[in-house]
């Protein structure tokens, strides 16, 4: 006999969502399907997140698009689902329908995961669909360096390390500016007019920077920003290591500036370069090397509270 892997799939979503409707036309025909694994479909509560969730290859969350509150209240499902995901609409045959398709798929890709419907789409369509999430998953999991495994507290931790250490950059840059601006009001020499327009430079790219990075931080959301972000930080870390260089490089011949000026400016700069390359590498922790998400927190919505695990 021919072994096949099995491939675990949760169906998630509310009350009414069409959970056990489609699970039963999966019953029904799954013999008759040609699958590449033997899939086996697991039903959740309503609005329940299993906290065994990571020990599942696959979700398949569904919402009811005869009912208007059904897609805001599962939407708040998907940051909390750490696996490869699709959102399902369901009843999408039915004369009352009250969600668009495009709104569902612009919800869909903004949380990060492909949309589709049913029973208008066919289930062996759907179940391939999310087999294929599960192997790029796997994919790209075996293509990453470096696996870090974190409960969503300590990710939640990460994050607000992220907007802290953005914050603190950013009050360095002001302190970069503010040295700048010093050093082209003090000093008479202008030969090295050049060094201090370079702290000024420096500096504002790293407080406007780190505002927008702090938003970015704060929403979690703009991945692609972050990335860019990071990697303007190390960037940005080198021009100021070369600047101070060349500054200390200008003072030891110049013999011109006061030692506790120096001393003042070269903390300044240090304590900056610490800060952004620490927030680069926050941020790369976060962005790039975690893959798992071991459990996920009480969901709350404004009309409705619910607990996303199974007590």
């Amino acid at each position: 006999m021919e072994y096949r892997q099995a491939l675990e799939i949760i169906l998630l979503g509310g009350k009414g969502a069409g959970k056990t409707k489609f699970k039963l036309c999966y019953d029904k025909n799954s013999k008759r399907m040609e699958l590449p694994y033997d899939v086996v479909l697991d039903k959740a509560e309503a609005y329940v997140i299993p906290e065994d969730i990571d020990e599942k290859d696959g979700a398949l969350v569904l919402f009811d698009l005869a009912a208007e509150n059904s897609l805001p209240n599962t939407l708040s499902m998907l940051p909390n689902i750490p696996i490869p995901k699709i959102l399902v609409g369901c009843n999408s045959d039915s004369e009352e329908r009250k969600i668009s398709a495009i709104e569902a798929k612009i919800q869909a890709e903004q949380n990060g995961c492909k949309y589709i419907e049913f029973p208008e789409t066919d289930i062996l369509f759907v179940i391939n669909m999310i087999i294929g999430e599960i192997e790029n998953h796997r994919e790209n999991q075996r293509k990453r360096r470096c696996v870090i495994r974190l409960s969503f507290k300590s990710m939640e931790r990460l994050q607000s390390m992220a907007m802290i250490m953005a914050l603190v950059s950013g009050f360095f840059g002001l302190a970069v500016m503010a040295c700048g601006a010093t050093l082209v009001i003090t000093t008479e020499n202008t030969s090295y007019r050049w060094l201090t327009n370079s702290f000024l430079t420096s500096g504002t790219l790293t407080f406007v920077m780190s505002f927008v990075g702090f938003y970015g931080s704060k929403k979690s959301g703009i991945k692609e920003y972050l990335k860019l972000y990071s990697a303007l930080l190390i960037i940005n870390a080198i021009y100021k290591l070369v600047i101070l260089l060349l500054y200390l490089f200008a003072c030891n011949l110049s013999k011109s500036e006061d030692e506790a000026s120096i001393d003042s400016v070269t903390l300044v700069l240090v304590l900056s370069i610490a800060s952004e390359l620490i927030t680069s590498i926050i941020i790369f922790v976060e962005k790039y090397a975690i893959v798992e998400i071991q459990s996920a927190p009480v969901i709350k919505d404004e009309k409705r509270s619910f607990n996303i695990f199974n007590r």
